[in-house]
C-alpha cells in the first residue's frame, strides 16, 4: 500500500525509460556545476556593460588588483552566459527542418567561441596581477578554479594544485587541490589512485560539505567500477547525507540514488532490499516512482526478466 502512489505515477509514464548509460559516462551536470553551484548567469548584454565598466575603473585605479579580480569573475560569468544561449541555440536547431536549422547552428558556434574567449580573457586578466599584490594570494585561488574549466587547460591547472598543496593550509583549498588531482586519475582511469585522492578530500578536516559530498560521489564510481559494490552502495548513500542542505545538494542526491539503483542491479537484490534503498533515498514520491522504473528496466535491459517480474510484484503487494 505505502507503493500505491508510486505505481500510480508509474502508470501514467507515457515515455519508456531510456537504456543505462555506461558506467564511465559523467553525471548530469558539469564538474563544476556539482561542485561550485552558481546562480544563473546575467544577461550577456547586461554583463558586457558591468565588464566595460570594470575594465574602466581598472584602469583609472592606482590599486587596480582587486577589481580585476572582480572583472575575472563578471567575463567568466558572461562564459556562462554564452553557454547557456549555446545549449538554446542547440536545442531549437534539433525542432526545426534540416534545411532550416544552419542560422540556429551558427548563433551556437558564435556562442562557443565567445565562451572561449571570455574565459581566456578572465585567465589573462587574473594573470596579470602581480605577485607583490596584496590581492595576489585571491587572484591565484581564482585562477585555480577557473583553469579547471578547459580541458585544453589540464596540465596548467593540476600544477596549479600541487603549487596549492606545497603551500596552502585552508581546508577549503586543500581538499579542492586533492579533488583535482582525483579527477585527473579518473579521468585516466588510475582508479586506485583516484580513490586516494577521493579519500585525502575526505580525510581533509574542515573541508566544506560541497566538495566532501562531491568528492564521496566520484569516490563512489570508483568503487563501482572496482566492482566493489557493497562499497559502493554505502558511499552512494554517504553522498546523500553529505548533500543535504548544500547549494548542489539537491542535483548530487538526485545523482546518487539513481546511481544507487544502478549498484543493487550489479548486487542483485531482493525486491525487497531495492525497495528499502529508494525509500532511504528520497522522500520525493515522483523520484522515487522514476527510480522504480529505472531499476525495473535495467533489469529488464541486462537480461534478469525473473528478477523484473519479482520487483513489479513486490510494488504490487
Amino acid at each position: 500500500m505505502r507503493w500505491l502512489v508510486l505505481l500510480s505515477i508509474l502508470g501514467c509514464a507515457s515515455a519508456p525509460t531510456p537504456a543505462p548509460a555506461d558506467p564511465s559516462d559523467p553525471p548530469e551536470g558539469s564538474e563544476t556545476e556539482l561542485l561550485r553551484p552558481r546562480d544563473a548567469p546575467g544577461e550577456i548584454a547586461g554583463l558586457g556593460d558591468t565588464i566595460r565598466r570594470l575594465e574602466d575603473l581598472a584602469a583609472r585605479s592606482s590599486e587596480p588588483a582587486p577589481i580585476l579580480i572582480r572583472l575575472a569573475e563578471a567575463l567568466q560569468e558572461r562564459a556562462a552566459a554564452h553557454s547557456r544561449a549555446e545549449m538554446t541555440a542547440l536545442d531549437a536547431s534539433f525542432e526545426e527542418p534540416a534545411e532550416a536549422r544552419g542560422a540556429s547552428e551558427a548563433r551556437a558556434q558564435e556562442h562557443a567561441t565567445a565562451r572561449l574567449a571570455d574565459l581566456e580573457e578572465a585567465r589573462r586578466v587574473l594573470e596579470s596581477i602581480e605577485p607583490s599584490s596584496s590581492a595576489f594570494d585571491e587572484a591565484r585561488e581564482a585562477r585555480f578554479w577557473l583553469l579547471a574549466e578547459r580541458r585544453e587547460w589540464e596540465s596548467e591547472s593540476l600544477e596549479a594544485a600541487r603549487e596549492l598543496l606545497e603551500r596552502e593550509t585552508r581546508p577549503s583549498l586543500v581538499s579542492a587541490a586533492h579533488l583535482r588531482l582525483a579527477e585527473h586519475f579518473f579521468i585516466e582511469a588510475d582508479l586506485e589512485a583516484a580513490l586516494e585522492g577521493y579519500d585525502r578530500v575526505l580525510a581533509t578536516e574542515g573541508a566544506d560539505q560541497q566538495t566532501r559530498a562531491y568528492a564521496s560521489y566520484k569516490r563512489a564510481w570508483v568503487l563501482y567500477n572496482l566492482s566493489r559494490f557493497e562499497d559502493a552502495d554505502r558511499a552512494f548513500a554517504d553522498v546523500i547525507t553529505l548533500a543535504e542542505g548544500n547549494p548542489g545538494g539537491p542535483q548530487l542526491v538526485r545523482e546518487a540514488a539513481k546511481d544507487r539503483i544502478r549498484v543493487h542491479v550489479s548486487l542483485q537484490s531482493s525486491p525487497e532490499r531495492v525497495l528499502t534503498v529508494i525509500t532511504e533515498s528520497t522522500e520525493d514520491a515522483e523520484l522515487r516512482a522514476t527510480l522504480a522504473n529505472r531499476y525495473e528496466q535495467m533489469l529488464r535491459d541486462t537480461g534478469q526478466l525473473a528478477a523484473a517480474d519479482a520487483f513489479r510484484a513486490a510494488l504490487l503487494r
